[in-house]
């Protein structure tokens, strides 16, 4: 199986360096070596990654959002017909923040 994920790193989940792998990263060689299943980790810009599981030359992402466009590609571990966070590999919340501005306290 072919897996890829981003080339950027997204700390602390994944890293393009092998030798210091993300959680995700470790998560999935763990479950691999579990299941003894024979797997390799591409590392491609996020653009060519989705484009790859759209044509079929990779088999899964690491890291891919539950969100409309990455359902279009891919299938989420699921509970009933709804996906199931507790099968994920992690948790990321994520927020937009602004810088303050000192000159005007509005």
């Amino acid at each position: 199986m072919v897996f890829f994920h981003d080339d950027r790193p997204w700390i602390p989940y994944t890293n393009p360096d092998p030798q210091l792998p993300g959680s995700m990263q470790v998560l999935i060689n763990n479950a691999a070596r579990e299941l003894d299943l024979s797997i390799q980790v591409v590392v491609l810009p996020w653009r060519h990654c989705l484009e790859s599981v759209r044509s079929g030359k990779i088999d899964a992402m690491i890291g891919g959002g539950d969100v409309p466009f990455i359902r279009e590609l891919a299938e989420f571990p699921k509970l009933g017909a709804a996906t199931d966070p507790s099968r994920s590999l992690g948790t990321a919340r994520i927020m937009l923040v602004k810088r303050i501005n000192f000159w005007n306290s509005n």
